[in-house]
């Protein structure tokens, strides 16, 4: 493409012309200096500091067309320049590299290998508008007084309902002015990422889409059909690779508003006041955190719909409560109440707590147990964590804690494993038999066989763990203590599949950023809804 000057009347067929250089030259221009008026053409209401013209003779040293004598006088109401967006470094960026020089000796977090995509190309593309006046065109010999008359007359009564054409002269480099960079095919993947690109990355964030491949399948679909049918896959102007697109989504879900957590709770509180609007059969309780002097308030948030309600008040005679971590940027625990329904496991309550004590975790039952009024837990099944089992009891008086069979095994094995016991297999499999004994004689016929074994005997350590720690423990764990009931559940690993399915399904493809407001609005607007659709199916 050689250089050339174009002539068009609006600013829709500029942009369209700009924009048809850049994909045939595979280059983006950038805006380098305006010189004249700031405001558009249509915003102006006088021609104070403008020459008025009748004639523009060709200059030497510039790109532009003459505009030649017709006897109608106009302006010319500025000019633009563009650059090649690998053109010459300026303003800050220049200011930063002269003293990164100056300064050498700084130490910086970060190594820059390449300080600047600047290449000095010399590439331009510029613009001159000018704006006709028809309605006062010379009649008869153009004298110098009736062009001094004419101007002077325009400039009284101009105003905005004043009769006005624009002209607009471009001027585009040609395809071999650009200089020191890549050219062609390859030069697409330098360029910047389109504005609209961006904004339909946002789009699409915002509407829930956070996959970073999912949203690479729409938004190549989309730029084919809606922006550049003919863009090359190498152009990272219309086809951002995968980073790109993650950090534009990351942008989009987080914002410059969740940037610390006194931040993200006051966009949580703000949420779940929304919430409790728009969902007023569902229940919401949020606590921020809050310091004051010695008086400290740790954060709390307890989450429940109505279908969960629902659940729980039909299937809640055991319930599994369990704690996961890291589904946060933060170290708090998401703490979730389970029961099993007739066609699978349900989380039927939600909790976050900052600070993961016997009391805070209580304080979270007895706001779960004042929604649910009806709700009267026979047993409840957890882990073996003291704070866990104490913070039950303490709210459901006539409640029974079992112990999840699973976390129970893991316990010993990780515990035997460990300690410098002899025959820890053969210790396993004698402490599985007696968990499973079906019969209370059964049971301390097996436990009596163990206290007789060597491996008793002979080591205290192990003694005082089997006696201190598990064998006073025996009816939450031992199943002749529990065959009575008539849904047996013998592990909690049913809130583990929930688990499994929140973390590496919903908060991986929607849980950007990972700000507890995020987290919340990933389990209240997709996940509850899904399972709520699997049990009505």
């Amino acid at each position: 493409m050689a250089a050339a000057v174009q002539i068009v009347f609006t600013e829709e067929e500029l942009l369209e012309t700009i924009y048809r250089a850049e994909i045939e030259q595979n280059v983006k221009f950038v805006k380098h200096r305006k010189k004249g008026s700031s405001v558009s053409t249509g915003d102006i209401n006088s021609l104070t500091g403008f020459r008025v013209w009748f004639e523009d003779p060709q200059h030497s040293l510039s790109v532009f067309p003459s505009v030649p004598y017709n006897g109608v006088p106009f302006i010319i109401f500025n000019t633009e320049t563009y650059e090649c967006h690998q053109g010459p470094q300026r303003g800050e960026h220049l200011e930063e590299e002269k003293m990164t020089e100056d300064h050498s000796y700084q130490s910086h977090s970060r190594k820059k290998i390449q300080t600047t995509k600047k290449r000095e190309c010399p590439a331009k593309l510029k613009v001159r508008r000018v704006i006709k006046f028809p309605e006062y065109k010379i009649i008869g010999e153009p004298t110098q007084r009736k062009k001094r008359t004419l101007s002077e007359k325009l400039k009284q009564e101009f105003s905005q309902q004043t009769e006005k054409e624009l002209l607009i002269h471009l001027y585009i480099a040609a395809e071999s002015d650009h200089k020191n960079h890549l050219l062609g095919e390859m030069a697409g993947f330098n360029q910047p990422i389109d504005k609209r690109v961006i904004c339909r990355i946002k789009e699409l964030a915002s509407s829930g889409h956070r996959n970073v491949a999912s949203v690479k399948i729409i938004l190549e679909d989309w730029i084919h059909k809606e922006i550049s049918p003919e863009a090359a896959k190498s152009n990272r102007r219309f086809f951002p690779s995968n980073n790109d697109i993650g950090n534009h989504i990351y942008h989009a879900v987080v914002g410059s508003n969740l940037r610390s957590a006194h931040e993200d709770q006051m966009s949580l509180r703000k949420m779940v006041e929304s919430l409790k609007q728009s969902n007023p059969k569902d229940k919401y309780l949020f606590r921020p955190a809050s310091s004051d002097g010695e008086d400290v308030t740790s954060m709390l948030l307890v989450l429940q719909t109505n279908f969960q309600q629902r659940l729980l008040e039909r299937y809640g005679e055991i319930t599994l409560m369990d704690a996961t971590y890291k589904t946060t940027k933060y170290e708090i625990p998401l703490y979730n109440l389970c029961v099993q329904t007739n066609v699978g496991f349900f989380i039927v309550a939600s909790f976050f707590l900052s600070t993961d004590t016997k009391n805070s975790v209580q304080e979270a039952l007895e706001v779960i147990k004042r929604w649910n009024s009806s709700w009267k837990p026979k047993h409840f099944m957890c882990d073996f964590d003291v704070k866990e089992i104490g913070a039950i009891e303490s709210t459901f008086k006539d409640t029974t804690v079992l112990l999840c069979d699973f976390h129970r095994d893991r316990a010993w094995q990780r515990w035997l494993n460990s300690s410098d016991i002899p025959n820890k297999s053969d210790i396993v499999k004698q402490l599985r038999e007696i968990a499973s004994a079906e019969t209370e004689e059964a049971y301390h016929l097996l436990v009596e066989t163990m206290k007789k074994s060597t491996s008793y005997t002979k080591n205290e350590k192990f003694r005082n763990w089997l006696d201190k720690k598990w064998l006073r423990q025996e009816k939450r764990w031992a199943f002749c203590y529990r065959r009575h009931l008539r849904n047996i559940i013998s592990t909690t690993n049913g809130i583990e599949t929930q688990y499994k399915d929140i973390k590496h399904h919903y908060l991986k493809e929607f849980g950007i950023g990972k700000s507890l407001t995020n987290v919340t609005e990933v389990l209240l607007e997709k996940f509850f809804p899904d399972a709520k659709m699997r049990f009505v199916w």
